[in-house]
């Protein structure tokens, strides 16, 4: 008798997944990072070294967890240990570094319908390094990144709605020193965020926790 107040989670648990991830902004030609797919650990282990730096991730990570910035050979055997079991048998995304990284936008978004796809809010991430501390609002991107932004996501949430998936995600964008904006990550549930975009709404006289009811029932 209990209702799980978010997407449905075999939709969910597929668009968690950061291969999943690549697919789809590659189907939707969105703004995106060159990326490389390896098989399984073993492939992976024997990266030739003209891919470093870059960026590396399980299948299933996140808040920089087993995911990290690779500088070498020494690294990438640091990452290896902290590997849930489930990760060591699947996949891994190894994406080119995105350097002089000036901005780290997300967006926060509710899917409520086919084509039914709302912006919520689009906020700057603070990170450090790889790991994620909070959000600063309003973002300080450009008219043409928000615009970017702005339609990538949305092109991602009718994408989702069409394969029955109701309720919050979010996307992860970096913006370098030239203003290239790059998309990075895809997270198919509540953000880090949620309770800050929850006061915020209300002051506009939206109930989010309320329409996130509606929807699961």
């Amino acid at each position: 008798k209990t209702i799980i107040l978010g997407p449905n989670p075999l939709v969910a648990t597929k668009y968690d997944n950061k291969i999943e991830h690549k697919r789809l902004f590659q189907y939707l030609n969105l703004p995106r990072n060159e990326v490389k797919i390896f098989k399984n650990l073993s492939e992976l282990k024997r990266i030739d070294e003209k891919f470093f730096p870059f960026f590396v991730s399980a299948s299933f990570s996140s808040g920089g967890q087993e995911a990290d910035i690779i500088l070498s050979k020494k690294d990438l055997e640091k990452f290896f240990p902290r590997l849930r079991a489930n990760n060591r048998n699947d996949k891994f995304l190894v994406a080119k570094l995105i350097k002089n990284i000036v901005l780290a936008p997300n967006t926060s978004v509710i899917v409520t319908g086919k084509k039914q796809t709302e912006i919520i809010c689009v906020s700057d991430q603070i990170m450090h390094g790889k790991r994620y501390l909070g959000n600063i609002y309003p973002s300080k991107i450009s008219k043409k990144n928000r615009r970017i932004i702005t339609d990538s996501t949305v092109k991602i949430g009718n994408y989702l709605a069409h394969k029955g998936f109701r309720g919050l995600f979010g996307c992860d964008f970096l913006i370098d020193s030239k203003d290239n904006c790059y998309i990075t990550d895809l997270n198919p549930r509540r953000q880090g965020g949620y309770f800050c975009n929850v006061l915020t709404l209300l002051q506009k006289g939206i109930n989010l926790i309320e329409t996130e009811l509606k929807l699961a029932l």
